[in-house]
C-alpha cells in the first residue's frame, strides 16, 4: 500500500480548516470540534489481543497505536471503551457513545450499511494455520483432516468456498473424501484457536494472515503459508450518522509520516535469537552474559544482578537490538511508553535499557512487596510481562473462585493466580464486565515467570552464589 506524505504543518492547517469550515457562526459545531472541546477521543474496542490490547499497562496493538498517535496529534486524551462484540461496538458508535471503532474490522457490504469505514489500514487474507512439522500445500490435501472454527465465523464460508473450488467435500466428519469441520464454542477467540494449533490441541484452524503471522513470531512452530482467501481491507469505523469531519481528519492523518512509522513498527518481525554467544557465556563459571557488569551496576534487592540477567535472557536472549512485533525494545523489552516513563531515551543502549528495566521491576515490586518473597517476585515479574491490570483481573478471578489471590503458583491442592491468568485467553471470560483490561494471552506471563525462575536457579547452580529468595518479604527501595 502506498501512503501520501504530509508535513506536520500541512496537517495542522488541514485539521484547522475542517474545524473552521464546520463552525460558521450560525452552524452547530462539527463532530471533530466537539471531540476536541471535550478533550478525549473515545475508542470502542474488544481488547481482544489483535488490534488493541494492553502491554505493560499501556494500550498497544497496531490499531490502538495509530489512534493514540491521532489523539496526540489532536492534543487530546485517548479513552478506551471495552465492548464484547462487533455489534456492540457499532451500537456504541451509532448511539453517540463512542467516536471510533477499532476491532480489526474487514470492510464488507453488510458492515458498510451500518457504519462508515476509514481509509484502509492494510489488506489481509485468510490462511490455513497448521504446524510446520508436516504442512500441507493445497486445500484438497485437507481431505481426511479436521479444521476447528466458530460456527459464526466468516472463515467458515471462506473455507467452504475454497473447498468447492478445489472440488472436495466438507462436512462434520473427516473421511477419505471429506474435510472435517469441527465447531468450537462461540466464545473461543481466534487467537486461542491459533494457540491451540501451536500447542497441539487441534491440528488446523483458519485466521486472517496478519493475525496468524504475528502469532507465528511468538510460537515459531506454525506454518501459515497456505493462503486461500481474497484480499480484504481492514479499517477503523465511525458512526454512519456523523457529519464527516472526524472521518476526514482521521483519513488525512492516516496518510501522514507519523502513521507510516507506526505501520512500519508493526510490520517488523522478531527473528530467532542467536543463542550461540549465550551458550558460550553460560559455559563459564563466572560470566553469564556480555552485560554482567551492567546487571551488577543496577541490581537492587530483591532483584540481584542474576535475577536481572535471568529476566533479560528470557526477554531477549541478551540481544541488545531485539524488537518484538508489539514494539518492545532492547535487552529488557521495554515498550516505548514504558521506556519514556523510565527515562530511557535510547532503548537500544544496553546500560540505559537495563536501568529502565530495573526501575520498572521496582515499580511493579512496590505493589507486591508485602507478600512472601517468592510470590512477591512472581507477581512482580508477571506484572512486568503482562501488565499490572491483567494480573489484577486474574486475582479477581481467583478470589471469585474461592482461591487465594495472593498465591501465584499452583500446587496439587490449589490453583494459583498463574492458572487464572490463562483464563483471560477465553472470550467468555475477558469480555465479562468485571474484567477491566480485556484479553490477555495468559499462558505467556505464566511461562515467563516459570522460565525466569528456572533460569535464576540455573545461574545459582552455575556460579555457586546468589541467594534465590530472601528469608522474608523485602521492602521496596528506590530503584537505581
Amino acid at each position: 500500500m502506498h501512503y501520501l506524505t504530509f508535513t506536520r504543518t500541512s496537517l495542522l492547517v488541514a485539521l484547522t480548516c475542517f474545524v473552521l469550515l464546520a463552525c460558521k457562526p450560525n452552524d452547530p459545531p462539527s463532530d471533530l470540534a466537539l471531540i476536541q472541546s471535550r478533550g478525549e477521543l473515545v475508542i470502542a474496542t474488544r481488547l481482544d489481543g489483535v488490534g488493541c490490547y494492553y502491554v505493560q499497562d499501556k494500550v498497544a496493538g497496531r490499531e490502538c497505536a495509530l489512534l493514540s498517535g491521532f489523539a496526540e496529534h489532536l492534543g487530546i486524551a485517548l479513552t478506551i471503551n471495552k465492548q464484547p462484540t462487533v455489534a456492540a461496538i457499532i451500537d456504541r458508535l451509532n448511539q453517540g457513545h463512542a467516536d471510533i471503532g477499532a476491532a480489526d474490522l474487514t470492510q464488507t457490504t453488510q458492515r458498510e450499511r451500518q457504519v462508515h469505514f476509514s481509509a484502509p489500514l492494510f489488506e489481509t487474507r485468510e490462511v490455513l494455520v497448521q504446524r510446520s512439522d508436516n504442512p500441507i500445500g493445497r486445500i484438497a490435501d485437507l481431505v481426511g483432516h479436521t479444521v476447528s472454527l466458530r460456527k459464526s465465523s466468516a472463515y467458515v464460508g471462506e473455507l467452504m468456498r475454497a473447498a468447492k473450488r478445489a472440488g472436495v467435500n466438507i462436512g462434520p466428519t473427516a473421511d477419505a473424501n471429506t474435510i472435517g469441520l469441527h465447531y468450537v464454542d462461540e466464545h473461543t477467540a481466534t487467537l486461542a484457536l491459533v494457540a491451540d494449533v501451536a500447542e497441539k490441541e487441534i491440528d488446523f484452524t483458519v485466521a486472517d494472515e496478519h493475525i496468524a503471522r504475528n502469532a507465528n513470531v511468538r510460537d515459531n512452530n506454525l506454518d501459515v503459508s497456505l493462503v486461500f482467501g481474497a484480499p480484504r481491507n481492514v479499517g477503523f469505523v465511525v458512526s454512519k450518522y456523523g457529519d464527516g469531519s472526524l472521518l476526514d481528519a482521521l483519513n488525512w492523518w492516516l496518510q501522514s509520516d507519523a502513521a507510516q512509522r507506526i505501520h512500519d513498527t508493526y510490520h517488523q518481525q522478531q527473528t530467532a535469537p542467536d543463542t550461540t554467544q549465550t551458550r558460550t557465556f553460560l559455559s563459564s563459571s563466572s560470566t553469564l552474559s556480555p552485560w554482567d557488569p551492567i546487571f551488577q551496576r543496577y541490581e537492587n534487592a530483591p532483584f540481584d544482578w542474576q535475577w536481572l540477567a535471568a529476566q533479560s535472557y528470557v526477554e531477549s536472549r541478551f540481544r541488545a537490538d531485539a524488537v518484538s512485533p508489539a514494539g518492545a525494545m532492547g535487552l529488557m523489552q521495554l515498550m516505548p511508553p514504558t521506556a519514556k516513563e523510565m527515562g530511557v531515551t535510547q532503548p537500544f543502549d544496553p546500560a540505559m535499557n537495563i536501568r529502565g528495566g530495573a526501575r520498572y521491576n521496582h515499580r511493579m515490586y512496590k505493589r507486591w512487596h508485602h507478600l512472601p518473597a517468592q510470590d512477591a517476585l512472581a507477581f512482580s515479574l508477571a506484572s512486568y510481562n503482562a501488565g499490572l491490570g491483567h494480573v489484577l483481573d486474574a486475582r479477581a478471578l481467583a478470589r471469585a473462585d474461592g482461591a487465594d489471590p495472593d498465591n501465584w503458583f499452583s500446587s496439587s491442592t490449589q490453583r494459583g493466580v498463574e492458572d487464572y491468568i490463562t483464563e483471560l485467553e477465553h472470550q467468555a471470560v475477558y469480555q465479562r464486565p468485571d474484567i477491566r483490561y480485556g484479553y490477555c494471552r495468559g499462558s505467556e506471563p505464566k511461562h515467563y515467570v516459570q522460565r525466569i525462575f528456572r533460569q535464576r536457579k540455573h545461574y545459582a547452580d552455575l556460579t555457586g552464589d546468589g541467594e534465590l529468595f530472601p528469608d522474608a518479604s523485602t521492602p521496596a527501595h528506590s530503584a537505581p
